[in-house]
Order: structure tokens, then sequence, then C-alpha cells
């Protein structure tokens, strides 16, 4: 009688994406091994029947590579007798299944036909990788029918074999996820050091439902972390442990069954609240323009938070008084720094100056200045040398100290460096004659080869385009042409534009981005809040003339009294969003959360797309802060 053995092994791996997976999303290796008539068999149906099966069940299919390809048919086999392979090991599987189909023809002719018979078994086994525990086994009878051997194999394959497998699949999957006790594995990038990389291990071990933490590897930068615990309402919350705890600095990047990726977030470990003011030439266009620059600056500096809702406006005459008027607004509510950024040009080209000052002492912690063809390029050149000079400061153990930050120093930087993102100045006045082009200039700062990266290109809350970034080579730079399709800001306006590079790093993505606003200035151009809206009164459009002022100026006690009076005249979404940004300075944080949500619903003058997204972010960061501080003002 002829032998026929069909063995399947499956590797269950993690995703590795640079989008957030659910925590069931298991990706799927299948290594088929067929015998027939006791001879090796390399093609069978058994591949993509497995492969459907298991899509069903939210696993993913994934391909080895050559070399583990080419030993399937022996890991297959250790699978199958309880082993677990060596080789396997560094796949980050959570799982391995062994599944051999066991065929031999029982019948060459059925009620005298020509139709041959064949009697199947199909042997399950699965293994925990942390564990090396067997945690299902199983066997099921077959039976296939017709005209050969390959016909009735193939008519187990594909009528009785699905359902066999999803019983199967069901029964292991559902003895995995409810262990008592598991094991996961954390991949953190951006460690500074050893020593930075094991106090991290000793912190995760103290979340709630963890029982150890081991540092398994560290190796340039990149940390990986074997973790345990009990309970399963505990291993579902270890994620969310893992982004809200402050104190670990750490941002989840990719979530799965039995693997987390998470980088050491900068802004995290070395955040600080900072005053934000914002100083421009008068009469020359700036008055909206600048301070969106010094909040794009915020975004390239993301360890700074502005503790109000957009920065102060200033003239260079009275940036003195502001600056001194600011510290001790700061001061008054804990507000340890006020970065002040400066805008201006003259005939040929365009300067920018950043500097950080301690609310308390005066002292300047950092201080930059550059200048450029454009405003975005002089921006772009400023945040990156202020960004160096920030950092460098804070090697200071005693700069460290009187900033209130606890630790060392930095942690390490990305290996994929955004050197300048540099946008065109559109022209003054009417519109472009073409589509308008900038540079984003890329650095790999590793000892490796970057591959797999892409660009997203964004404009405020809107997609703008994707594209492939090409392979870099270490300590290489590349220029790519940022092509702005339709972006383009109106005279006197600006649009916000994002470039942000995802891109490899071992088993794990990380991110950099840069944010630049494009502007077209205009001399001509005179602040009016309600300028494209014949339909307000003059006395309203005058008192919300006299509060953006107030607001402006950082006068918010009589800005808030004066935006009142405003939604008094014409209630509608603009005044409610301007009476929660007030708030929002005065501290009140749930007057500010209220008046945000009622902007974003109210029909009357309807925020557009840009201002319903500052808005949220807003609202979202005043939900954040009701139980971190108490509420300054009652309004």
């Amino acid at each position: 009688m002829g032998q026929r053995t069909i063995g399947l092994f499956v590797a269950l791996l993690i995703s590795g994406s640079s989008a957030l997976a659910s925590a069931q999303a298991i990706r799927a290796v299948l290594l088929p091994k067929e015998t027939r008539e006791g001879q090796l068999v390399n093609d069978s149906g058994l591949d993509a029947v497995a492969a459907s099966v298991l899509q069903q069940h939210g696993i993913r299919v994934l391909d080895l590579d050559a070399s583990l390809r080419a030993q399937r048919f022996a890991l297959s086999d250790s699978v199958a007798a309880g082993k677990l392979p060596a080789e396997l090991t560094v796949l980050n599987a959570d799982a391995l299944a062994s599944l051999q189909l066991r065929c031999s023809k029982s019948s060459d002719g059925v009620m005298a036909s020509k139709i041959l018979a064949f009697d199947c078994a199909l042997d399950t086994k699965v293994i925990r990788v942390d564990t090396g525990e067997v945690i299902f086994a199983g066997s099921e009878s077959l039976t296939g029918h017709g005209l050969n051997a390959q016909m009735a194999v193939q008519s187990v394959l594909g009528k009785q074999l699905p359902t066999a497998l999803k019983g199967a699949a069901d029964k292991w999957a559902a003895a995995f996820t409810t262990a008592a006790s598991w094991e996961l594995e954390l991949v953190v990038t951006r460690i500074s050091d050893r020593q930075t990389a094991r106090a991290l291990a000793e912190r995760i071990s103290k979340l709630p439902g963890v029982t150890g933490a081991r540092l398994v590897v560290f190796n340039a930068g990149l940390a990986k972390y074997a973790v345990a615990g009990a309970g399963q309402t505990e291993l579902e919350g270890f994620a969310s442990s893992i982004d809200d705890d402050r104190s670990l600095a750490l941002t989840l990047t990719y979530e799965s069954a039995r693997m987390l990726h998470a980088e050491h977030d900068f802004k995290k470990a070395f955040s600080r609240p900072v005053m934000a003011m914002s100083i421009v030439p008068s009469g020359e266009g700036l008055d909206l323009l600048g301070p969106e620059a010094t909040r794009a600056a915020l975004m390239n500096l993301p360890y700074f938070e502005m503790a109000h809702s957009q920065p102060l406006l200033s003239t260079p005459g009275n940036a003195r008084a502001l600056e001194e008027k600011m510290r001790k607004r700061a001061q008054a509510l804990n507000v340890p720094l006020v970065f002040a950024a400066s805008l201006s040009h003259d005939a040929t080209q365009w300067t920018s100056t950043f500097k950080l000052i301690e609310a308390a002492s005066g002292r300047t912690v950092a201080a930059a200045t550059a200048s450029g063809a454009g405003s975005a390029e002089a921006l772009d050149a400023v945040t990156r040398r202020f960004d160096e000079q920030y950092r460098s400061a804070l090697g200071d153990a005693e700069t460290r100290q009187r900033l209130g930050i606890l630790g060392g120093a930095a942690g390490a930087s990305t290996q994929l460096v955004i050197n300048a993102f540099k946008l065109p100045q559109p022209r003054d006045g009417g519109r472009e004659p073409r589509a308008l082009r900038g540079t984003l200039e890329l650095r790999n700062a590793s000892a490796n080869r970057i591959e797999d990266a892409v660009l997203q290109l964004s404009s405020g809350a809107d997609k703008v385009s994707s594209q492939p970034v090409p392979p870099i080579e270490p300590g290489a730079s590349i220029q790519l042409p940022v092509e702005l399709g339709g972006v383009a800001p109106a005279e006197g306006d600006y649009v916000r534009v994002t470039a942000e590079v995802t891109y490899k790093v071992g088993p794990s993505y990380e991110r950099v981005a840069a944010v630049a606003p494009l502007m077209r200035p205009t001399k001509a151009r005179k602040a009016h809040p309600a300028k494209s809206d014949t339909t307000l009164s003059p006395h309203y459009v005058e008192v919300l003339e006299v509060a953006v002022k107030q607001h402006a100026a950082g006068e918010w006690e009589e800005a808030y009294k004066s935006f009142q009076r405003a939604h008094e005249l014409s209630p509608n979404a603009r005044t409610l969003r301007a009476l929660g940004m007030v708030a929002f300075d005065l501290r009140n944080y749930d007057g500010a959360s209220r008046y945000l949500g009622q902007a974003l619903a109210n029909k009357d003058r309807a925020l557009d797309a840009a201002l319903r997204e500052q808005v949220s972010k807003l609202r979202a960061q005043a939900d954040r802060m009701k139980a971190q501080a108490p509420i300054a003002s009652r309004i």
C-alpha cells in the first residue's frame, strides 16, 4: 500500500509594520513537506489551503528567507517531535505548529469503479517559543477520493482539511492566549547606553502584572527585553502601561500578540513646558505668519510643550518688555522656560533667531541664528542649530538640575537625520505659475545601510503624497525633491507642511519628521479678524479686534472679557474657539475643553479643516492637563 505524508510547519511571527497592529495580528510562515510513496515531493497545494485558513483567523502569511526555506522539511519534523529548533528563535516567533497529514491508499476501486480511496491522519503539535511548552497536540482522520492519488489527496485538501485546520487552530490559539502566565518581547530603539538599558529593565519589572524583565540584547542603541508576567488582564494592559508611564519615556510604535516595538522618546524623557513669543517687524504682514512659524518650530522641537494656546506677538521694539512680562507670568504658573523666536527679512534674505531663557534667572540656556533665501529655509536652519545647542546644554548636570530634568543626558540619536527641509518662498501676490517644489536632505548617521524607507508628505491634516526613499549608505546624505502639488498659501497666509520618513531599524521601525510653514507674506496686508464676512456688525468686528490684540499681547484676563462680549454679540464657532484658547491660557482646562468642544460642533462660522485640527489638539492637551494642574481661574 502506497504512503503519502504531508508535513507543515507554521511559525507565528509578529508583524514588523510601522503602524500599530491589533493585539491579535499574527504573521504565519508556512513550510509544507510532502512524501508520496515514500518519496519527497517539493510541490504541494497545501500552501494555498493553509494560508487561506490562517488568514480567516486573522493571521498574515509570510514567506521564510531562502536559507530557512531550504530546511523546512527538517524543521517540520523537529516540531512534530516536540523540539524547539534553534534556527527559528531569531524569528521572534510566538508559536511553532507542526501539521502532518499522512495519507495511504485504502482502495484501488471504490464500488468496482476507477475511483481510488485514501485514508489520511492529520497530526498537529504546537509549541510555545517563550517557554518551550507543548500547548496543543491532536489527531484527526480524513478520507479522500479521486481518479488518481493526486486527485484523492486534493479532495482532502480542498474539502476536509480546512475544517480540520480551523478546529485545531481555534483550540491551540485559545490555549496560547489564555495562559495564566505569559512572556513577550519588547524591542526598544534609541537607547543611549547599556546602563540606561539595564535601568529601563528594572522600571519595566515594576509595571502591573510584570513578574520579571530581562535585558537580552543591547547593540548600537537597540535593546531587546524578555518580559514575563501573569494574568490575562495584565497582559492586555501591558502595552498601555508602556505608553502611558512617563517615567519609562517610551513611545509605542508597534503592537502585536507577543511583541511590542517602542522607541526611547526624547520628548517624554526631557519634556519641559515653555511660554513662547514671536518677534516680527510691524507693518510687513508677518503678524499672523510669525506666531505660526514659532508654533512650527516648537513642533520640530518636540521636547517643548507650549503652556498656552498660541505664541504671544511682539515687535523688536517691545520684545524686551514682553520677555520680562512672560518671565514673571511663567514663574507664577511654575513654567521653567521662555522661548523667543524672531523672524525678519530684507531685500536679499530672511533671518531667524531662537533663544531659550530660564524664567527664574533670565539666563540663556541655548540660542541660535540662521539666514536663508526664504523664510522656510531660515527657520529650518535655525531649528537644527538650536536643537544641537539645547541637546549640548543638557549634557551639563547643573543645567538639567535647574530645569528639573531627572536622569542622565539625552538618549541615542536617530539613525536617520533630517539635515534640512527646504521649502520655496512663494511670490508676493498672485498665484504660482507652476507647482512648488522643495527639498528634503537626509543623512544616514548609522553604521548600517538604510533601506525600505518611505517619505510621507502632508499639508495640515491632508495627505499630499507618499514616495519610497532610495537606499542610503552609512554616513551618506541624499537630497529628495518634495513635490508640493497644489499646496500653495494665499497671499498673506501660510500652510503647514510636514515631511515624515519611516525606516527600518533591525526588527523595528523608527520615524523622523520635520515641519515647516510655507508662507506668502505681503506688505499690504492689514490684520482684520473678520474681513471675509460682511454680514458681521461693525461693533462686533471692533470688539473682536481688541480681543485679538489683547490675546496676542498676553493680556489673557482682558482678552477673555472681550471675547465674551464678542460672543454675546454674535455667538459662533470662532468666538467659542477663542474663549477655549484663553481659558486654556488661564489654566481653566475644564472650561477650555468645554468651549473647544462646542467650537467643533458649532455650524455658525464653522471652523475649517486647519482650525479643526488645531482645536482638536488643544482640546486633547486640555483634557490631559486636567489632572495635572489646579484650575487657576474660574470662568
